[in-house]
């Protein structure tokens, strides 16, 4: 249950963001720079997730042995 829980929250942290980048996207397509900055930052926020997520099982199942 709180892994779920958890398991929630990193993936509502990671798609909550989408469609306000989508909307700075077509508010800032003239600025391509800034752009790829909000890109970038996004995809370091999900891998980040992704590692957490994948670093914390692996612990787990060492803790466990």
């Amino acid at each position: 249950s709180t892994t779920l829980l958890t398991t929630y929250s990193e993936w509502l942290s990671v798609w909550l963001p989408v469609p306000v980048i989508r909307i700075m996207i077509h508010s800032l397509r003239n600025s391509p720079l800034l752009l790829h900055v909000i890109t970038l930052i996004h995809c370091l926020i999900v891998w980040q997730c992704l590692f957490m997520r994948c670093f914390r099982s692996f612990w787990f199942v060492n803790a466990i042995r």
